[in-house]
């Protein structure tokens, strides 16, 4: 009987543990995503001022990047929260 309640303690540990593993890994491979998109925004943003200098686009334009790579960055923080918070919940289970 005891060894029957440790077996299904220690598969439910295991199950939580390998869960918090992927959420982790999930995580990670959406900061890194978020990440790349920001900097290509920021990108964009450094291509957009120098055509708008040479008079091709027009301020209008440069705002409408720049608010994209506001989006773009509160998505960022957002995945960075959510890496810190599933490599948190990973840890507090290997301890």
């Amino acid at each position: 009987m005891a060894v029957s309640i440790y077996r299904q303690s220690a598969t439910s540990h295991a199950k939580t543990l390998l869960n918090a593993y992927v959420q982790w890994l999930d995580a990670k491979q959406r900061y890194a995503l978020a990440e790349q998109q920001e900097k290509i925004v920021k990108q964009a943003i450094s291509l957009v001022a120098e055509r708008r200098k040479a008079g091709d686009l027009g301020a209008v334009d440069e705002q409408l990047t720049v608010l994209a790579l506001s989006r773009q960055l509160q998505q960022t923080a957002a995945a960075y929260q959510q890496l810190q918070s599933a490599e948190a919940e990973l840890n507090a289970l290997l301890t």
